[in-house]
């Protein structure tokens, strides 16, 4: 099934071999499905840059945002106290509150002082987008930053 499926992936329909109607589903599959990533990396991007003290590049290409993330002395200190990196704390306790997988960016090799993380943009619906503004929204009762609503 492997080898058919990347046959498929090289080797796409052509009108020389395949029917008009097999070449056209064909190239409505590939429309439907890069443009279903574009629109989701849109409201991913979207949704990231409403939260506070997040901000997000337009997802151009990937199926990962890296969003900064600003983080309280608070924060930074509990993560310290728990010897993890403070961008960890945020996706530990993302996954622990929300089920959402986010990675760290630590392990991207960012610049010194600065916090990310990654995120698929395949995120649908947009009810496990909203789990993470409440991860969000949650850290700062805890570790005494203020974060805005995101609606």
């Amino acid at each position: 099934v492997g080898q058919v499926i990347m046959d498929m992936i090289v080797n796409p329909p052509n009108r020389d071999e395949n029917s008009l109607e097999v070449v056209e589903r064909h190239e409505k599959e590939v429309f439907d499905l890069l443009n279903s990533l574009k629109v989701r990396a849109n409201i991913v991007t979207e949704y990231l840059n409403r939260m506070s003290n997040v901000e997000s590049n337009e997802i151009e290409g990937a199926m990962y945002a890296f969003p900064r993330i600003h983080l309280s002395k608070s924060a930074e200190e509990e993560a310290q106290r728990r010897n993890i990196k403070p961008d960890a704390l945020y996706c530990f306790e993302a996954l622990e509150k929300t089920g959402v997988v986010t990675v760290p960016g630590s392990g991207f090799g960012q610049i010194e002082g600065t916090h990310h993380f990654r995120i698929t943009n395949l995120i649908l619906p947009e009810s496990q987008l909203r789990a993470v503004s409440y991860t969000h929204l949650t850290l700062p009762t805890i570790y005494s930053v203020q974060i805005s609503v995101v609606a």
